[in-house]
């Protein structure tokens, strides 16, 4: 899996490309402390993701619920 160019601006919701009914996974950078990945979800339903990571969720198209122990929030696209 390649990463993403370092030191660039990165359109993140350009990176990848939906599949209906897929999970596209792309790693945008790799360190030692952490890795960011680009998650497109196309499908409802349960998908868990677990990480050594803490995890940071950003809602590039559409919603997302997302619970982990303890909180469930619901995530919409920012509107400009």
């Amino acid at each position: 899996m390649t990463t993403a160019p370092k030191s660039e601006l990165l359109k993140l919701a350009s990176l990848a490309e939906y599949q209906t009914g897929a999970v596209v996974s792309r790693q945008i950078t790799k360190a030692d402390g952490g890795n960011i990945t680009l998650l497109l979800l196309m499908k409802s339903g349960a998908h868990e993701h677990t990480a050594p990571f803490d995890a940071l969720v950003h809602v590039l198209d559409g919603e997302a619920e997302i619970r982990s122990p303890g909180s469930h929030s619901c995530l919409y696209l920012a509107k400009p």
